[in-house]
C-alpha cells in the first residue's frame, strides 16, 4: 500500500530521524563552543577553566580538561566534535557498521561532556544536560544494518517524552537566570544539576 512506509515496525524512520536530529544539535553545539567557550571560560576568560579545574576534583566534574586545559586543545576537542557530530548528521558511519556508529557516539558524547563539565555559569542550564542524556541513550540506536533492542527503544522514547516538562520550564525561566547574578542563580531542577552547584560554588569563590 502507498502508506506502508508509516507503519515503521522496526522503529527505522523515528531512529533516522532522532539520529540525525541529535547529531544536527551536537553540531550546533560544538560551533558554538568554538566560537563562544574561549571568551567566557579560556585561559583569559571570564571564568577561567584551569582555576576551575585546580579547584574541582576529576570526580566532581569529569573532564578530559582536568589533565590540562588550553585554548588550542579546546578548538582540537570542539572541531573534532563537530567534525565526528557532521559525519552522523550525514550518516557515513551507520553505512559503514555498527561499532564505528556506536563509537562516533560515545566520542561525541564524551567531548561534549567535557566541555559542559567545565562550562560552569555558562553551561548549567537544562537543555545541555537533556542532550547528554539524549546523547548517551543515541548509542544504543543502532545503525543502518541493525536495530535497536524491542526493550531499549521504548526506552529511550519514554525517558526523553517524560524530560520534555522539566525542560520546558527550564527554558523559560533561563533568561531571567541570565538577567540575575550568577551568585544568586538558582541551579535547574533537571538531571545533572550537579554541574550547576560545582560552577555556582566555584564563582562564589574570590
Amino acid at each position: 500500500m502507498p502508506t506502508d512506509w508509516l507503519l515503521a515496525p522496526d522503529y527505522s524512520i523515528s531512529r533516522l530521524l532522532i539520529g540525525r536530529g541529535l547529531a544536527a544539535i551536537y553540531l550546533i553545539g560544538f560551533l558554538v563552543a568554538v566560537q563562544q567557550f574561549r571568551p567566557l571560560l579560556g585561559e583569559r576568560g571570564l571564568l577561567p577553566v584551569p582555576r576551575f579545574v585546580a579547584a574541582v576534583p576529576f570526580l566532581g566534574a569529569p573532564s578530559i580538561f582536568q589533565w590540562r586545559y588550553s585554548d588550542r586543545l579546546l578548538s582540537i576537542v570542539a572541531w573534532s566534535g563537530a567534525a565526528i557530530a557532521a559525519s552522523l548528521l550525514l550518516g557515513i558511519p551507520h553505512a559503514l557498521s555498527l561499532p564505528l556508529t556506536m563509537l562516533a557516539w560515545i566520542v561525541v558524547w564524551a567531548l561534549y561532556l567535557s566541555i559542559v563539565n567545565v562550562g560552569q555559569t555558562f553551561y548549567a542550564f537544562g537543555w545541555e544536560s537533556l542532550l547528554l542524556e539524549a546523547g548517551f541513550l543515541a548509542i544504543f540506536l543502532g545503525s543502518d544494518a541493525y536495530a535497536p533492542s524491542p526493550v531499549m527503544w521504548p526506552v529511550i522514547c519514554r525517558t526523553r517524552s517524560s524530560r520534555l516538562g522539566p525542560s520546558r520550564r527550564t527554558a523559560r525561566g533561563a533568561d531571567s537566570v541570565y538577567k540575575r547574578s550568577a551568585w544568586s542563580s538558582a541551579c535547574p531542577a533537571t538531571s545533572c544539576n550537579v554541574v550547576c552547584r560545582i560552577s555556582r560554588g566555584r564563582s562564589m569563590r574570590p
